[in-house]
């Protein structure tokens, strides 16, 4: 364990450390359920089970990628946990800008990308916590030395950054996260993180072959910061475009 304390968010960061795990997602699911603090991060050099969004199977050679899971307790509206997930994001793009000078941008639900070619995914579970909240764990798998098989993406040495401690790029990431997870215990840093995610994100894709981004903002709904109405712009499927809202959850809500 690794505590480190955050300046800017009251709590602490607790590292722990795995050479090899089946997911850090999962370990931190668990330990959630077992009534783990906020602020426990997983990382692993290997993981043997990794996943990522609509269970698809991560893999990444051993100590080739930062591998490192985050849980959350937020105590705010459940319609807001997705920025959660945003916080991650934003927190991982800022890392990668401060220690290899790579600015990749924020593609919704979860992936980062430098120009068309993959750079960092994220996911993020919810587990209810039987009193009417719930933990959220959002993991992250960022591409250090390895872009990934073929075709499918990129990492920070093929953009240029020089050879890359990924203890440092963990430390620049918390710190980030710090601010973020600071600004969500408000209403005001809510809607600061959510306008930084969409100042940052290129397109979104909400699983069904849609692609989108948003064409006409609704006035802010009382007690969430996601915007009410959004429109489908780019359709990826046959059809034509069409008004809707996201059925899916804390991973992938619209902002």
């Amino acid at each position: 364990m690794d505590p480190r304390v955050s300046a800017m968010w009251g709590g602490t960061w607790d590292v722990r450390r795995f050479d090899e795990i089946d997911s850090t997602n999962r370990y931190l699911c668990r330990e959630a359920r077992q009534g783990a603090r906020e602020g426990t991060v997983a990382v692993a050099e290997h993981q043997s089970a990794g996943r990522g969004r609509m269970d698809r199977r991560w893999e990444s050679p051993p100590g080739a990628s930062l591998l490192a899971s985050v849980l959350f307790r937020p105590e705010f509206d459940p319609t807001e946990l997705h920025l959660c997930t945003a916080a991650m994001a934003l927190a991982a793009a800022e890392a990668c800008r401060r220690e290899a000078g790579v600015g990749p941008v924020l593609k919704w639900p979860n992936d980062l990308l430098v120009g068309e070619a993959k750079l960092a995914g994220v996911l993020a579970e919810a587990e209810p916590d039987g009193t009417g909240g719930c933990a959220v764990v959002v993991g992250i798998g960022l591409n250090v030395d390895w872009p990934g098989p073929p075709g499918a993406g990129t990492c920070l040495r093929d953009q240029g950054a020089a050879p890359l401690d990924r203890e440092l790029i963990l430390a620049a990431l918390l710190r980030a996260l710090s601010s973020r997870r600071a600004l969500l215990d408000s209403a005001t840093g809510r809607r600061e993180v959510a306008a930084e995610f969409r100042s940052r994100c290129s397109t979104w894709e909400d699983g069904s072959g849609w692609s989108w981004r948003p064409r006409r903002w609704s006035a802010w709904p009382s007690r969430s910061t996601t915007p009410a109405t959004w429109w489908w712009a780019r359709p990826r499927a046959p059809g034509r475009c069409r008004r809707g809202t996201s059925s899916t959850c804390a991973g992938a809500e619209p902002f």
